[in-house]
């Protein structure tokens, strides 16, 4: 097997690598003849309370010292290079540890949970430290990390919560997610001049992080970065910022001041929620994007600047703020016609010409109408289904209404079609999806609609012809007078159909009392030359 037993206590194997700790000695010295520290060596040698590795020693390995729940003390050799993955994790009352000079690499978790570890001396030389090396050391106060270090990983100071300072290196382009999570001590940082990106929950759950200078090469901030950091005050973004992230800086309940970067672009969702201190936002002209709920409950924030070419405002972006509260007028539309919501109660609403997208929830419970007339301006409608609404959509002088089915077998499918159908500006986008709609219900109106305003199209123009009876009778049933008007004009009724539609409109009438369809029809079939009196055609049709 190329073991050998030493004394009893230390297993070596040929290369010099200890791979086992036999005896139950409370102080231990490592013999000179080894290496390396293998996998799990000491592990769980709960009765441990210090140990002395001798030099020549490159390598500890993964979980060497793991679970030593009593080791207070560990004597590092100078030779050592790297420390292996939850070397001293759970070592719980180790207190202070000196990474020897030529050290390069603390592995992941190295010494995670020790929670008496009160100070770690980092050489100049080191290199890496990898994801979650001192996470839950919650003794540690202060800690200076060399500038040769050119990898800082997720996490590595993640739930220190009596960390208060601690000096990063100069080179640092990065700060990774969950740096400084939950570091409640933490009350300043310096974050060097060279970070572009501050990965998400970086300092999430910094409750004493009183003030941060933002590098000028900073351009993303991570989602959650700064959620629940209670008392950061006031921030100043600087100009190569683009981006700030979902739930960014959520919960800063003291955050008065807020100085957009003039760069930013988007700003993702709840970024700064439930700040609410917060009482005035200017957003810069280069912003683009305002994700869903972006400043809900800022409960101060009574003044926003919205740049008049801020076209994409996310659903209930300012619900809860005085600003939204105490707007004029039924409609609040901002930005680039950005409808934000619909304040009257009419159950026939027109959105005007100005307006180019609608929010999701812009028509609150109380304010939802029965019917909605939608012109060319609107591009987007964020909404979801409506039931029963009658929406009526206007398009080069055309109009049509699609009822909204309550009664659906899939309730807001075929509806969501509807609306991204009117979204869409390409004719082959629009033919794929009129193809997968699956109700006539939504494909006759619409076809409608294409056909008056793009007569051109060969595709609905096609579908027309085919089921030229049904469209009709879909107008007639809806009393649309006006669309079966303008394709009688267009000479789109077949002569051999129009006594069958005369006489479905005719038994419509008697079921609905009106009875305007079918006297178009009648009057279309007396101009074409093939009248018939309403007597005879009662007389011919039906038992009176």
């Amino acid at each position: 097997m190329g073991l050998r037993d030493i004394f009893g206590k230390f297993v070596i194997d040929a290369d010099g690598v200890l791979l086992q700790y036999k005896g139950k000695d409370a102080r231990v010295v490592i013999p000179s003849r080894v290496t390396a520290i293998g996998e799990e060596a000491f592990a769980g040698r709960g009765w441990m309370a210090s140990v002395k590795i001798p030099d020549g020693v490159k390598y500890i390995g993964d979980k060497a010292f793991l679970r030593c729940g009593q080791l207070t003390e560990v004597e590092l050799p100078s030779t050592l290079v790297s420390i292996g993955e939850r070397a001293f994790e759970s070592c719980s009352a180790l207190r202070e540890i000196t990474i020897p000079a030529h050290c390069r690499t603390i592995w992941q978790g190295a010494f995670r949970s020790c929670f008496s570890l009160q100070r770690i001396v980092l050489p100049e030389e080191l290199q890496s430290i990898r994801e979650g090396a001192f996470e839950s050391c919650q003794s540690l106060v202060h800690v200076t990390i060399p500038d040769s270090v050119q990898e800082l990983e997720p996490g590595i100071f993640r739930k220190c919560t009596r960390l208060e300072s601690v000096k990063l290196p100069v080179g640092l382009t990065e700060l990774r997610e969950q740096m400084f999570e939950s570091c409640r001590a933490l009350g300043q940082i310096g974050i060097p001049g060279g970070v572009r990106t501050i990965g998400s929950k970086a300092f999430s759950g910094c409750r004493s992080l009183r003030d941060v200078a933002f590098p000028v090469m900073l351009n993303v901030i991570g989602a959650r970065a700064f959620e629940d950091c209670r008392i950061l005050r006031s921030i100043a973004f600087p100009e190569r910022l683009r981006t700030i992230g979902d739930h960014a800086f959520q919960g800063c309940g003291l955050l008065g001041e807020v100085q957009m970067a003039p760069g930013v672009r988007r700003i993702r969702k709840e970024a700064f929620r439930d700040c609410i201190s917060l009482h005035e936002i200017i957003l810069p002209e280069s912003i683009e994007v305002i994700e869903d709920a972006a400043f809900r409950d800022c409960t101060a924030l009574r003044h926003i600047d919205i740049p008049p070419d801020l076209g994409m405002i996310g659903d209930d972006c300012f619900g809860g703020t005085p600003w939204l509260r105490e707007h004029k007028g039924e409609m609040v539309i901002a930005g680039d016609g950005v409808l934000v919501e619909y304040r009257g109660h009419a159950a026939h609403v027109t959105l005007p010409e100005g307006v180019h997208y609608v929010l999701e929830h812009a028509f609150p419970a109380g304010s939802v109408p029965t019917h909605l007339t939608v012109g060319e301006s609107v591009r987007r409608m964020g909404w979801h289904f409506i039931p029963g609404l009658a929406l009526t959509l206007c398009r080069n002088d055309c109009s049509v209404t699609v009822h909204m089915d309550q009664a659906h077998t899939v309730p807001g499918r075929d509806e969501q079609r509807v609306l991204e159908f009117w979204e869409a500006k390409n004719a082959v986008r629009r033919h794929m999806i009129f193809f997968d709609l699956k109700d006539p219900l939504y494909k006759l109106p619409l076809a409608v609609l294409m056909h008056l305003s793009e007569p051109e199209d060969e595709f609905f123009a096609g579908y027309m012809q085919r089921n030229a009876k049904d469209v009709i009778k879909y107008l007639i049933v809806h009393d649309d007078t006006e669309n079966i008007e303008k394709l009688l004009q267009r000479g789109f009724v077949p002569e051999e159909s129009i006594d069958e539609l005369v006489e479905y409109a005719i038994r419509h009438g008697q079921q609905s009392g009106s009875h305007e369809p079918q006297l178009l029809l009648m009057g279309h079939k007396s101009s074409t030359g093939s009248y018939q009196t309403i007597d005879s055609i009662f007389a011919s049709n039906f038992d009176l």
